[in-house]
């Protein structure tokens, strides 16, 4: 039934205008942006990092604009199935969105090799690292909150989360002067712990928030 769930959220979500604005400002980004100027890795990261995390939480606005929710808790489901899919879906999408962006990149590498940008420093492991923290930080953060609040409280702490996940993610990495080193570090374990310990924490606390929650 989770399974069902998962396809319900990604098929009211596939043929909004919103995914299509989404994946233009990825393309646009690299093939435009990053091709005609010299950019670091830096601010190439965090867009990336921002744009799948919208992506993967975004779809959450159309269940409470919809008011879905109802209609969902009053099939044969549990809320906590209801919450775990919510946290798959979004692992879903964000996992497709990072391999659709890093494979943009890899393709325009080839098509457009005199590009003023490096991005063969892209495929690097502590980029994934970055880009998967943020993308964590923000999710977690957030997808609590569409299970506490209605529509205005939900877009009042996707802004937070947002903000949040810039900060978070630029104390744990970023350096002087907005850079970042692309070597591990000793702290970078810290950063591995959050990653996985934090969706798991997120999904307990949005259970317990959700089955308080009257509809």
């Amino acid at each position: 039934m989770v399974v069902r769930l998962i396809l319900k959220d990604i098929y009211a979500y596939k043929n909004t205008i919103f995914l299509r604005i989404i994946l233009l400002w990825l393309l646009f980004g690299v093939l435009v942006i990053y091709r005609y100027f010299p950019w670091e890795l830096s601010p190439i990261t965090m867009h990336a990092s921002m744009t799948v995390a919208i992506a993967s939480t975004l779809f959450s606005f159309f269940d409470k604009n919809r008011k879905t929710e109802i209609l969902t808790s009053s099939l044969p489901v549990t809320r906590s199935m209801i919450v775990r899919a919510r946290y798959l879906t979004s692992l879903l999408i964000a996992s497709v969105g990072i391999l659709l962006w890093l494979f943009i990149v890899y393709v325009a590498e080839y098509v457009y090799p005199s590009m003023r940008t490096n991005y063969a420093q892209i495929f690097n492991f502590k980029i994934l690292l970055i880009v998967l923290f943020y993308i964590v930080v923000h999710n977690t953060l957030f997808l609590p909150a569409v299970f506490k609040f209605r529509l205005l409280g939900t877009i009042f702490s996707f802004a937070l989360a947002l903000i949040a996940s810039i900060i978070a993610t630029r104390y744990a990495f970023y350096h002087d002067k907005g850079l970042f080193n692309l070597y591990l570090e000793r702290t970078d374990a810290y950063a591995l712990a959050i990653i996985i310990l934090a969706p798991v924490i997120s999904t307990i606390v949005s259970v317990f928030i959700f089955k308080k929650r009257d509809l």
